[in-house]
């Protein structure tokens, strides 16, 4: 992978819990990472998610190697919101990952 091809930037977040205002712990997204990436479209559908249709878009994110990250994790790119759904460290070199995430499977 040649660094200019790294052209796009994503945030990575991971769950926090957070105190609400009443004093309650709640859900919150904070950032893990910002990196540079390599996003490209893989594919769309269809699919029915809590009683309605949604259209879910597939991306697959290339990035230098990051230790840490999981399917836990979710990719902010370009305002939009994508859920990891599988991770490939290429070659098991630890020297890029391969990210394939879907927009559109959960509401955030």
């Amino acid at each position: 992978m040649q660094g200019g091809q790294l052209r796009s930037q994503i945030t990575i977040q991971q769950r926090s819990q957070a105190q609400d205002d009443f004093g309650g712990l709640g859900q919150t997204w904070v950032d893990f990472i910002k990196t540079r990436c390599f996003a490209v479209p893989t594919g769309a559908q269809e699919r029915e998610v809590g009683g309605a249709i949604r259209a879910l878009q597939r991306y697959t994110f290339t990035i230098r190697y990051q230790p840490g990250i999981t399917a836990a994790h979710r990719i902010l790119f370009e305002g939009r919101i994508f859920d990891i759904i599988g991770l490939n460290d290429v070659e098991s070199r630890h020297r890029q990952i391969d990210i394939n995430a879907v927009e559109g499977w959960t509401a955030g």
